[in-house]
Parts: C-alpha cells; structure tokens; sequence
C-alpha cells in the first residue's frame, strides 16, 4: 500500500510539474503575443507618420507653386498619383489595423485560457 500511495505521489508531482511548465509555456505565448502586438503599434504609427509627413509635404509644395488659373495635365498626373498613393496607404493601413484587432483578439483569448488553467489549477490543489 505504501508503495502505490508513493507511486500515485510521484505521479501527482509529475502532473504538477507539467502543468506549471505548461502555465509557463503559457505565459510565454501571451508575452509573445504581446510583443508582437507592440511591434505592430509600432509599425502603425510609423505608417501613419510617414503618410502624414508625405501628405505635408506635397501639400507645401502644392503651396509654393503659383496658383495656376487652369490645372495643366501634369498636375492633373500628380493629383492622381498621389491620390493613388493616399488609396495604397489607406489600404495597407487598414490592412494592418485589422492586423492588431485580430493580434489583440488572439491576445485576449490567450489571456483567458491561461486564467481558466490556472483556476482549474488552484482548484486541483485545493
């Protein structure tokens, strides 16, 4: 009977120990994905600086030019293409901001499946 009461304890420590590596690994996912979200932030608000820097700036330029009393085709050339560009900016930053929600989503679903184990956890120890 004390043999199998051990053999039933190392058991147990075995199944603690996985299930702490298991928080570990755990939490190392939700710090990961907290990172990446950071990095993402990061590259989002680049993005915007820079499309609102070369917005600025071709703005500026448009003011230093005389104003013309008939757009020529040139400017009309560089309206468009910098309309295109606003379009393409648009689209990548939208791209990427649906990029963060879903980073965020997986973030908070991480979260609370670390909670859930360490409740069943604490549950199991009690």
């Amino acid at each position: 009977l004390q043999a199998r009461l051990d053999q039933k304890e190392e058991v147990l420590q075995k199944y603690q120990r996985l299930l702490t590596r298991a928080h570990q690994d755990q939490e190392e996912i939700a710090k990961k994905h907290e990172e990446d979200v950071k990095v993402l932030h990061l590259k989002l608000d680049s993005y915007a600086d820079a499309s609102l820097n070369k917005f600025k700036q071709a703005a500026m330029e448009l003011m230093k030019k005389p104003s013309l009393p008939v757009p020529t085709s040139k400017h009309l050339a560089r309206l468009a293409e910098l309309e295109q560009t606003v379009s393409e900016q648009d689209s990548s930053l939208s791209a990427l901001v649906d990029k963060l929600k879903r980073a965020n989503m997986e973030l908070e679903k991480q979260k609370d499946i670390t909670q859930l184990k360490m409740k069943e956890h604490d549950t199991e120890k009690a």
